[in-house]
């Protein structure tokens, strides 16, 4: 017997490609946008209800008047009857809205005779929960006038079969927005390095560190790891400069110490950098999901004064994440290069370096060229510093 592929087949696989795509940028708008398109008798929003507040955060919407959408925000959100069902966390996956408030309830409320009336009568629909925490709930709103109610049941069964991809692709958000938070580029940078490098939040939790690294820990000459996976230093008057240092840079991105301090183990044969690593935000919804920003990382570098790899370029490359490319022109600009010029000195096209020079920019946070200019004096001035050391100590 032949398979038949309807249009709800149809439009049911272009949302789960549209749901994961989304997914893996971070990009939900552009899923509501498929998604109204399919519904266009709906109005539909993303929302995020929590337990904890009486409004609701609405991160996208579709068909609505926009000037509603900023009155609901600003007032009728907390007016709204459904806040607290949907954020009560009661295991719904798709629900009617007249299923948990009535609509003979709902018409004797503010909230439908001064703001849903107005916007077409859309007092019927139903709600998609798309993910969960423990007060929280990710949701699609769906509202339509009655008279669309044959369009708007079909709506509803079309839902019923997306609604776990569409959970299982918030999911998978999820774990993509974690692994942002220390970019896989950015590990294989770190990890070549011959220095020994940890990448720690504020409190010192360690979130990295590379082969150089591991091997120092396990010395526990210069630094050991507790089971609370925070990075401590075996002398005491380190330790006290690591935390005034960290706190510092957590507080006023910026030390009031040397750029690079010496350590007191065997005979200041190490020399300690922090910095700062560029923040990867999470997307607008998974701040508004999330709750709370996440935490900034530093990066730890322990320079041996006497081993290999001390050169000015590596030390930037570590510091800032930069492919060696990239380095060579910040180094360049540094010493009062033009760009036009470096790109002559080094035989590229001016439009590679402009390239070359947005990507620095971007991996740095830098706003400009003076801002990156900034940034790279203290880590210059570290590395000169690091190599007058270096020599002294191996003379």
């Amino acid at each position: 017997m032949p398979v038949t592929y309807s249009t709800d087949d149809f439009d049911l696989d272009q949302l789960i490609e549209a749901a994961y795509w989304s997914a893996s940028t971070g990009n939900w708008d552009a899923f509501l946008d498929i998604y109204a398109e399919k519904f266009p008798h709906s109005k539909s929003t993303l929302c995020i209800f929590d337990s904890a507040r009486p409004d609701v955060d609405v991160v996208a919407a579709r068909n609505y008047d926009p000037e509603a959408i900023l009155q609901y925000g600003k007032y009728y959100g907390a007016l709204n009857p459904w806040s607290s069902m949907a954020s009560s966390n009661m295991g719904w996956p798709v629900q009617w809205g007249h299923e948990s408030v009535s609509l003979d309830a709902l018409h004797k409320t503010e909230f439908y005779n001064d703001w849903i009336r107005p916007q077409e009568d859309a007092y019927q629909g139903f709600g998609i929960a798309v993910a969960r925490s423990r007060s929280r709930t990710f949701a699609i709103s769906n509202n339509f006038n009655p008279r669309y109610m044959e369009a708007g049941e079909r709506q509803f069964k079309l839902a019923q079969r997306l609604q776990p991809h569409l959970r299982r692709a918030y999911t998978l958000q999820l774990h993509l927005e974690g692994r942002r938070l220390f970019p896989v580029e950015l590990a294989a940078v770190l990890g070549g390095l011959s220095h020994a490098v940890y990448v720690v939040d504020a409190s010192a939790t360690l979130h990295f560190a590379n082969t150089a690294a591991d091997g120092l820990i396990r010395t526990g000459a210069v630094v050991r790891r507790v089971a609370s996976r925070k990075l401590i230093f075996s002398h005491l008057a380190d330790q006290a400069g690591f935390e005034r240092s960290l706190g510092e840079l957590a507080t006023n991105r910026k030390i009031s110490g040397p750029p690079l301090q010496p350590l007191s183990v065997t005979l200041s044969r190490y020399a300690l950098l922090i910095t700062p690593l560029v923040d990867q935000p999470p997307s607008a919804q998974m701040r508004i999901w999330l709750g709370a920003a996440r935490p900034q990382l530093f990066m730890v570098m322990i320079i041996d004064l006497l081993g290999e790899g001390r050169s000015t370029i590596e030390i930037v490359r570590g510091a800032l994440g930069l492919t060696p490319a990239e380095a060579r022109l910040a180094l360049g600009l540094v010493s009062g290069h033009s760009l036009r010029e470096y790109a002559d000195a080094q035989g590229v096209s001016y439009e590679t370096a402009r390239s070359t020079m947005r990507a620095v920019l971007s991996k740095t946070g830098a706003k400009a060229q003076a801002d990156l200019m900034r940034r790279l004096t203290r880590i210059v001035d570290a590395s000169g510093w690091l190599q007058q050391r270096g020599a002294a100590n191996r003379q």
